[in-house]
């Protein structure tokens, strides 16, 4: 065998070695993925046995007193979000919200912030009224809705957690007059009155996709243990503020 030949046959040799040894490109890893998150919203509306509650009609109280509105307000917060066996699946610590009965539907929609999901949302957890430091907070230099002057027992200390007005028709004539029908007003006061409720939800949330959580306020439940014109007055923590804060959870466990 030649020279010639021997070379060609090595190179041959070398080049089958070098395929043979040859590694297949290695594919990139994929990045892995961000945890989906869904934005939540709570919707609060405001009913009457059913049907759409509407400041400019009259209702009735436990005594069959007719009555007219002339303010209905509260203050929800923290709101928590549980599944079907009562684990927590989000929480909004530091939602603060002030409910009102004469505003739009769209001013009673308020934006909680992200939870992860997919999820299964079974009931939202609702305190109603705020906690100590937001209650006593200062409020010349807190945001909405810790401002709100009409909302405060007095400027510089505690606020209302449920503030509830209005007429009571002295003479059933179906018209409400300043200084002939009865006026009534509740203006629930104290750190004691707050109270926890719940709402049912029952409500998958798709991955990516929005929640928003409808939570209804039954006015008629509300009014069920009231007297307005035997007791139409109910300033502070008494007993009459104890019922209503007690009617306003009520009001909306269903």
């Amino acid at each position: 065998m030649n020279k010639l030949t021997v070379t060609l046959a090595l190179l041959a040799t070398s080049s089958a070695l070098f395929v043979a040894c040859k590694k297949d490109p290695v594919e990139p890893t994929p990045p892995t993925p961000a945890a989906n998150t869904s934005e939540v919203k709570v919707q609060f509306n405001f009913l009457h046995f059913g049907s759409a509650f509407d400041m400019a009609e009259t209702y009735f109280d436990m005594e069959g007193n007719n009555i007219r509105f002339t303010d209905l307000r509260f203050y929800a917060s923290h709101i928590e979000l549980t599944n079907d066996v009562d684990v927590q699946v989000a929480e909004f610590p530091n939602s603060k919200m002030l409910v009102n009965a004469a505003a739009s539907p769209s001013d009673n929609l308020f934006s909680l912030g992200s939870m992860s999901s997919p999820a299964h949302v079974h009931e939202a957890h609702i305190q109603l009224g705020l906690d100590y430091d937001d209650n006593h907070s200062d409020p010349t230099v807190e945001p909405y809705p810790l401002n709100v002057a009409e909302m405060m027992w007095s400027w510089t200390s505690v606020r209302k957690f449920l503030r509830m007005e209005g007429y009571v028709d002295m003479d059933n004539n179906g018209s409400y007059e300043v200084g002939v029908d009865s006026t009534f007003a509740y203006h629930c006061v104290g750190d004691a009155l707050v109270r926890d409720t719940h709402a049912h939800v029952h409500q998958e949330v798709v991955a990516g996709s929005p929640l928003t959580i409808q939570v209804n306020v039954d006015v008629a439940t509300l009014l069920s243990n009231m007297d307005l014109l035997g007791n139409p007055t109910a300033h502070g923590e008494g007993a009459l503020n104890v019922m209503a804060m007690d009617s306003l959870a009520a009001s909306i466990e269903d």
